[in-house]
């Protein structure tokens, strides 16, 4: 009976030695730093099978059995501990060993590096500090797609605990590169928290935002396309949104006959570039609420490789507005773009402030700071064990209005009162530490919320200022230490429309 007992425990070692090569093989293959095959694997193979019980005791083949199986479990370090691309810390709780993160961007983009200041503020918060036991790669392509998708190839080849990007482009790229490093096997790849994707879904990035990727989730910074184009309507007047199926068909004369609606005799413009399909999508709702509203609106596609100013000289004259979507190709011409505009007095109602930030004239948009926290937020849930699929895409669903005072004043707008929410001039003085301060004047409406401005001048280790002296909005930053005179004004709009 023993010798049965023997020879079947002998056999199933046998399998378990064989699957054990072959982990070994694919932990090397992945380049995962996995344990080294044992040398003697055949060998001992070889004497189960010449010499079966006779070779071993029952209670040595039992050890054997036992050893097998956590050398299994532990070999690849796929299970809850880092996954196989991870570093090589396997079993020790994640606050208490240093976790690697890398982060992907395309270009020097102040909103985005906001996002990222955010994202790490968050996770420090949950006990992950910088310089403790956490440390960031952070790697910029500047404007280079080809550098872009090496470093995409050189994040999902090396060891990190996570993965980060910031924006479209990144996020696509990154996307792509774990794809071709894992393929089917994505469960062994580090997590992925993309953020500021605008449409991840659109993208490619993934699936569904309900339902993410087996590694991937993230935050989008999808704009409120209604409340930027409601906005435009206030800040242009000329504008006439109408309804036809609306209770009022028209104004009523002196004599109290209605009036036939009369469309405006201006439309606007929808601008986007044609490599960004977020910003396309954008543009795509823009449109069709413009002319759901009976406002005439045209596509204006900016093509790559040719200069943006050059192409919108060719705006149909009677343009007398414009909508920019998110788009980061236009993100990197915008004081040119901005100032292109303003000298053909063409009011503009952006995406997002950083575009405000650089001439832009106004928008609503959300607090890109609070989105990297919600995405550090994930992050560290996920380097505590948790699972991207389990992480549905985070929206935020607060907004904060934005103009530019001086695009203001060189196109002759006046911001309404009610839409700021104030009865008297912003006066404020500058927190050196922030760039960010609180004004004296408080709202003059219900649910105005707190005003505030941001600085717009140059840093304090910047002392030429002539270089911005043509550039509404100067330079843009969320920590200068500057004094002089603001020009980007904040308001959140609370329960204002």
């Amino acid at each position: 009976m023993s010798k049965i007992v023997g020879q079947t425990i002998a056999v199933q070692l046998k399998k378990i030695l064989k699957h054990l090569r072959g982990y070994f093989s694919q932990c090397k293959a992945e380049d995962a730093g996995g344990l080294a095959p044992a040398k003697d694997d055949n060998e001992a193979m070889r004497k189960i099978d010449r010499k079966g019980l006779g070779f071993f005791k029952l209670n040595s083949y039992i050890r054997l059995v036992l050893a097998a199986a956590v050398i299994l479990l532990t070999a690849c370090r796929s299970g809850a501990g880092t996954p196989a691309g991870g570093a090589d810390t396997a079993g020790v709780p994640a606050k208490t060993r240093t976790s690697r993160v890398a982060v992907l961007t395309y270009f020097d983009n102040p909103v985005l590096m906001n996002t990222y200041e955010g994202f790490k503020s968050a996770l420090a918060e949950q006990g992950y500090v910088e310089g403790e036991n956490i440390t960031y790669d952070f790697y910029n392509a500047h404007e280079d797609k080809d550098v872009l998708a090496e470093y995409a190839a050189k994040i999902a080849g090396g060891k990190y605990d996570l993965l980060s990007s910031l924006g479209t482009a990144p996020s696509v790229a990154l996307v792509k590169a774990v794809d071709q490093k894992y393929g089917d096997r994505k469960e062994l790849a580090p997590p992925l928290v993309f953020q500021a994707v605008t449409d991840p879904v659109k993208s490619g990035v993934i699936a569904s935002e309900q339902k993410p990727g087996v590694n991937v989730t993230g935050t989008s910074d999808f704009a409120p396309v209604n409340l930027q184009i409601g906005l435009l309507y206030q800040l242009v007047p000329a504008l006439k949104p109408y309804h036809a199926d609306s209770d009022a068909s028209g104004d009523s004369d002196a004599t109290g006959d209605t009036k036939a609606f009369e469309p405006s005799d201006i439309q606007v413009a929808v601008i986007h570039s044609e490599s960004e399909p977020n910003a396309a999508y954008e543009a795509e709702i823009a449109l069709n609420l413009l002319r759901n509203d009976n406002v005439s609106a045209v596509d204006m596609t900016l093509k790559d490789g040719e200069s943006y100013t050059k192409q919108l000289e060719k705006l149909p004259l009677d343009v007398g507005a414009v909508y920019l979507a998110t788009d980061n190709q236009i993100q990197i011409q915008i004081r040119e773009v901005a100032d292109m505009l303003i000298k053909a007095n063409l009011p503009s109602v952006c995406a997002d402030d950083f575009m405000v930030q650089n001439g832009g004239l106004a928008t609503y948009t959300i607090d890109y700071n609070d989105l990297g926290r919600r995405g550090g937020e994930i992050a560290a849930r996920l380097l505590g064990g948790g699972r991207a699929y389990s992480e549905p895409v985070v929206h935020l669903s607060e907004f904060k209005f934005y103009y530019n005072s001086d695009t203001a004043t060189l196109l002759g707008i006046e911001i309404p009162e009610g839409l700021l929410g104030i009865s008297t001039e912003l006066t404020a003085s500058t927190d050196a530490a922030t760039g960010i301060s609180e004004t004296a004047a408080e709202a003059g409406t219900a649910g105005a919320g707190t005003v505030s401005t941001v600085n717009t001048g140059d840093t304090a280790d910047t002392a030429d200022t002539a270089d911005t002296a043509d550039a509404p909005g100067g330079d843009y930053t969320y920590a200068a230490a500057a004094t002089d005179t603001t020009a980007l004004v904040i308001v959140d709009p609370g329960s204002n429309p």
